[in-house]
Formats: structure tokens, C-alpha cells, sequence
């Protein structure tokens, strides 16, 4: 009777792991499922151009535990980024693309299947993410800094130190001959101020206008060279600015597409 008891035990414990392993398989296969489909409507909608839609299923999908195939959450996530760059959040993109890699180092886009603005993107955040490292604490953001004194000087210098030779040389070659120009003309109209003839009106008149003009061409050449060292200078400092925000964004997204908050931690 014992004998009978325990294998009635036995039945019954196998029994239950049997109806355990079926049940975890067929959520497994159910997540799979549904993770597959859901890729599928978002990818379809992402091609009709329905942005907002896409993101919100790819988003759904990263976020339900019972999709736990690795590939297809890949897949979403590399999708994720290519609509989030195409609607111009590249921070988003960024971080998008950085989770991938540092789960996948070796990971690459197809070019047949993504836009190669996408693909170059994802290979800059290769590159800087070889760099830092995956747990490489952010720099502090680059300092801004004013324009440095050296560009009011003019004569295309500035320009020239920043290894523009055409611009600088251009600068440099308008303001020397426009203000030996001036000297030249300028010099001789002070020397014959103390013998004026009144006979030689209109010559001086002529001389003096020419001189004048001279003088102001090469202000305002001064000025243009100073304008355009100003708006290099401030592009400049906003690609720097740019570049460190891309690099060290926060590695969180929130998506609102409908009232409800997503957010897809990587």
C-alpha cells in the first residue's frame, strides 16, 4: 500500500512538471506570437509613414516581458531608432542605437534595408561608444567660449588660424590693398592741404572722394571678415555643444502617443 502511495506520488509529480514546462512553452511561444505580429504592424505602418503609431507598438512591444525573443527585440529597437532619427530625435536615436551595441558589439545594419543616412548614424555611435567604453562616466559639456580678441585684428587672421586659407587669404589680400590704397591716396591730400588752389578744386574733390571710398570699402571688409569669424565661431561651438549632448544623452525615452506614458528603459 505504501509501494502504491509513493508511485501515486511520483505519477503526480511528474504530472506537474509536465503541465509547468507546457504551460512556461506555450507562454513562450505566445509571447513570440504576439511580439511578431506587433513588429509587423509597426513596421507597416512606419513604411505608410504613420510615425507616431509605430513608435507607440515598438515601444509596447519593448516593454512586454513575454516578448522575449532577442533578435526580434533588436530588430524593434533598431527600428525604434531609424524613426525616432527620421522625425529628428536624434538624442533618442542615439540612445536607441548605444543599447544595442553595448548588448551587441558587433552588430550591423543592413544597407538594402535601412536608408544609409541610418546607417552612418549607427556606425557614429559605434564609433564613440568603442570610445567611451559602455559604462564610461559623461565629460562635463564643452565650456562656450567668446570670440577670441585675434578676429577683430582683420586681415583674414582669425580665419587663417582656423586653417581656412582660401577665406583668410582672400581677407587678408582685399583689406592690405584697400588700406595701402587709402594711405596712398590719403597721404598726398594731407601734404597739399597747406598749398590749396582754389584752381585745383575739382582734382581734390576727385582725390578726396576716391580716398573716402577706399577708406570705407576697407571698413566694410573689416566688418564682413569680423561677421564671418563671429558665425563660424558660434556654429562652431553649437557642433561641439551638439555632439556631446548625442554622446551623453540620458538612456531613457518617453513616448505619450495617446494619452498613455510609455517609456522604454535600455
Amino acid at each position: 500500500m505504501a509501494n502504491l502511495r509513493g508511485g501515486m506520488r511520483r505519477v503526480l509529480s511528474l504530472l506537474l512538471f509536465l503541465c509547468a514546462n507546457s504551460a512556461f512553452a506555450q507562454d513562450d511561444q505566445v509571447g513570440q506570437v504576439y511580439g511578431s505580429e506587433r513588429f509587423v504592424l509597426a513596421i507597416r505602418a512606419y513604411r505608410a509613414g504613420e510615425h507616431e503609431s509605430a513608435r507607440a507598438t515598438l515601444t509596447a512591444l519593448l516593454n512586454d516581458p513575454r516578448v522575449a525573443d532577442r533578435d526580434l527585440r533588436i530588430a524593434a529597437r533598431v527600428y525604434l531608432g531609424e524613426i525616432l532619427l527620421a522625425d529628428g530625435s536624434r538624442q533618442a536615436a542615439w540612445d536607441a542605437f548605444r543599447a544595442i551595441l553595448v548588448d551587441e558589439p558587433d552588430h550591423h545594419l543592413d544597407p538594402y534595408e535601412h536608408p544609409p543616412d541610418v546607417v552612418d548614424f549607427f556606425e557614429t555611435v559605434r564609433a564613440a561608444t568603442i570610445a567611451m567604453g559602455p559604462d564610461a562616466p559623461p565629460p562635463d559639456p564643452p565650456e562656450i567660449k567668446p570670440l577670441p580678441a585675434g578676429a577683430y585684428l582683420g586681415f583674414g587672421l582669425h580665419q587663417l588660424r582656423q586653417g581656412r586659407i582660401l577665406a583668410g587669404s582672400l581677407l587678408a589680400a582685399s583689406e592690405a590693398g584697400l588700406l595701402a590704397g587709402t594711405f596712398a591716396t590719403g597721404i598726398p591730400l594731407y601734404l597739399d592741404h597747406e598749398t590749396y588752389d582754389p584752381d585745383e578744386a575739382q582734382d581734390f574733390k576727385r582725390a578726396r572722394a576716391l580716398n573716402w571710398s577706399l577708406g570705407g570699402a576697407f571698413a566694410l571688409v573689416w566688418a564682413l571678415g569680423v561677421s564671418e569669424a563671429s558665425l563660424q565661431w558660434k556654429a562652431d561651438q553649437r557642433k561641439k555643444i551638439e555632439a556631446w549632448e548625442q554622446v551623453h544623452a540620458t538612456s531613457e525615452l518617453s513616448l505619450t502617443p495617446t494619452g498613455a506614458r510609455w517609456e522604454v528603459r535600455f
